[in-house]
């Protein structure tokens, strides 16, 4: 069958496209030309400077995976058959891969074959520059203290412009975090993100999110997300550059002290008899296997910091009495062990 048709990206706004369901591998291959850039775009890649052709992507295997909802290995096969069938190239290194389409413009072509990629977007969008301009003078009648243009900001859309857009937009294109898909100016996310704008102002929001992409620290955590970065206790900390270029020992200094504020939280909320001292080993030793109580002792602060949390979301449920046998009874019957 010749010809071709024209698929918008704001395609990706339609319901039937964001649902929970696993994408098959026809929507993924579709989704990867939806994602290749349609110009030429600088990014930084650590503190490196790179172009990005028209027709590449740079992201992660772990942020298709989130985005697909597949597995690792599934999206790696998918990746693997791709190139086998020679649909896409490959270059990956420690931070993240570069897809590239083959042939990418022959899907921008008109089906009289003159044209090329550049031509394609001039037409592109002067077709669509009317309707974006309609969404921006919509926008404006919003209230002035508003930062967003609808109830519910769908993040993908290329027509629409703002502070969240501009700050979720630099988050997405950090490849080894999840993409933000939407936010609702009611959701816990979106009012925290509102929150940040206004207290420090877009562009010191959109440098912490530059020092997010040089974190190697943050890299791969599997903690971190969008939600954990808007926080307030936390956004302080990603600006003043606590994450950026740490040796390991100071990285490990403050996963201690983020354990340790989490065992404070869990006194705070605590309405039993005052706690001990023997509370806080008690605590220590069910989040780290029992590991020694020190700022540069090797801990693994992922599955610490989750178990914390677990204590956290049942602390404020209890009936008071001792925090050290509650602790490890709710560590019982949560499956956790404590170290005899």
């Amino acid at each position: 069958m010749d010809g071709w048709i024209k698929i918008y990206r704001q395609i990706t706004e339609c319901a039937i496209w964001d649902t929970d369901e696993p994408f098959s591998q026809r929507d993924a291959w579709i989704d990867l030309l939806l994602m290749a850039n349609h110009r030429d775009k600088e990014i930084l890649i650590g503190r490196r400077p790179c172009i990005v052709k028209a027709g590449q992507r740079y992201t992660s295997i772990r942020k298709l995976s989130s985005r697909w909802r597949w597995g690792i290995k599934k999206t790696e096969s998918y990746l693997k058959l791709l190139k086998k069938l020679k649909m896409i190239t490959i270059k990956g290194d420690t931070r993240g891969t570069l897809i590239s389409i083959v042939n990418y413009s022959d899907f921008q072509f008109t089906d009289s074959g003159k044209g090329d990629t550049d031509d394609y977007t001039k037409e592109h969008t002067e077709e669509t520059q009317g309707r974006h301009e309609g969404r921006t003078n919509k926008n404006e009648k919003n209230e002035k203290n508003n930062i967003f243009s609808s109830d519910e900001l769908n993040c993908r859309s290329p027509g629409r412009q703002g502070d969240v857009v501009s700050v979720v937009n630099a988050w997405n294109e950090i490849p080894w975090v999840p993409d933000v898909q939407r936010i609702s100016a009611e959701s816990k996310r979106g009012k925290m993100l509102g929150a940040r704008i206004k207290e420090y102002g877009t562009d010191k929001v959109l440098e912490a999110v530059s020092q997010v992409s040089r974190s190697e620290f943050l890299k791969d955590k599997s903690w971190f997300n969008f939600d954990w970065f808007v926080k307030p206790n936390n956004f302080p900390k990603i600006l003043e550059g606590n994450f950026t270029g740490r040796a390991p020992n100071e990285a490990k200094a403050s996963r201690f002290d983020e354990l340790q504020d989490r065992w404070k939280a869990i006194k705070d909320l605590w309405g039993g008899d005052p706690p001990a001292a023997k509370d806080g080993r008690i605590f220590w030793d069910i989040c780290t296997d029992g590991a020694v109580m020190d700022a540069g002792a090797d801990v693994d602060y992922d599955t610490a910091m989750l178990r914390a949390d677990y204590f956290l979301g049942a602390v404020s449920e209890n009936e008071g009495g001792d925090l050290g046998t509650w602790l490890i009874q709710e560590s019982q019957r949560s499956g956790l062990k404590r170290p005899s």
